[in-house]
């Protein structure tokens, strides 16, 4: 399977290895993927995000063919995105490339049969928090990011561990009910018994207003009023 993801790009990566994708309104650079039917990574490519899905195609099925064996790779699934140019410089190197055609009847997001792997390939490196946005300066860095994210993905699988998640978990610890004779409490800090503090109140900064010479609104003398 074939599929592209376009990611937003640091503000530390050079812009001549950027672009814009027009159709996703994305700013940054394309992330090409080929997976087997297991969702593992054979190959990886990263470009420009104006570059167009053929140009990843293309990219994808060279590396696929340099490196598989000979006839190993038969065929390959990609959507409508990628035009009859994949398919006829997939057919050089003996693949057979076939276009996922979705259901017009079908509105919002539906999966489509088997090449749905793909897509979850994606939802699986973006575990990864390096991979939410492409903090390399060179494309070739973020290739290789890719393929230690899905070296960790296939040790983890192999050990039957999950993947940590790198969203934070304070909110949603937040929202859990309270302890009862049902529900035992749980380790950490119970964040709804947290109190904020105004900011103008905050010792700290009271004492560093005091030490500069500022005086609080309270300690300000009060305008006289005007003789009449």
């Amino acid at each position: 399977m074939l599929d592209t993801q376009s990611v937003r790009a640091a503000a530390g990566v050079p812009s001549n290895t950027t672009g814009r994708d027009a159709a996703k309104k994305v700013s940054g650079r394309k992330r090409g993927l080929a997976v087997d039917a297991l969702g593992l990574v054979i190959a990886v490519v990263v470009l420009a995000a104006s570059a167009h899905d053929n140009t990843a195609g293309i990219a994808l099925l060279d590396r696929v063919a340099a490196a598989t064996p000979p006839g190993s790779v038969r065929t390959a699934l990609v959507d409508q995105g990628f035009k009859g140019s994949v398919a006829s410089h997939g057919a050089t190197h003996g693949i057979d490339v076939k276009t996922v055609e979705r259901n017009p009847a079908d509105t919002g997001f539906v999966p489509q049969p088997k090449r749905w792997v793909v897509e979850q390939t994606y939802g699986t490196l973006a575990l990864h928090r390096r991979l939410v946005r492409d903090h390399e300066h060179h494309p070739s860095s973020s290739e290789s990011r890719a393929s230690w994210a899905m070296t960790d993905v296939m040790a983890r699988r192999l050990t039957g561990t999950s993947s940590p998640s790198w969203r934070p978990t304070d909110r949603r610890r937040s929202r859990q009910a309270p302890a009862g004779p049902d529900r035992p409490a749980r380790d950490g800090p119970d964040l709804r018994d947290r109190t904020v503090t105004s900011p103008d109140r905050r010792p700290d900064r009271q004492a560093r207003r005091t030490r500069r010479g500022h005086r609080s609104p309270a300690d300000q003398p009060r305008n006289p009023s005007p003789a009449r």
